[in-house]
């Protein structure tokens, strides 16, 4: 998946969701976007959505190689016990 297509997803998907059907840890998942410069909905979004309220997308920076290959499995939550 590259930056672009991750971008599309964050604003088509509520993060939750996303994490939940690729199994890979919420706060994670949210640091791998802001290191990658891909800007996040805000608090309330997807309810205002719901309700037909207006919603502002954040656009992706100009600057930002949106080619930019991104690797989710690296995020999978680990299960079982760490020592």
């Amino acid at each position: 998946m590259n930056v672009k297509n991750l971008y599309e997803l964050v604003w088509t998907t509520p993060i939750k969701q996303i994490c939940k059907e690729h199994d890979i840890d919420y706060l994670a998942f949210r640091k791998l976007c802001t290191e990658n410069n891909i800007p996040l909905p805000e608090l309330g979004y997807w309810t205002k959505l719901r309700f037909g309220k207006h919603v502002t997308n954040i656009a992706l920076s100009e600057e930002v190689d949106e080619s930019k290959q991104i690797d989710l499995s690296e995020l999978k939550k680990t299960r079982g016990i760490v020592k």
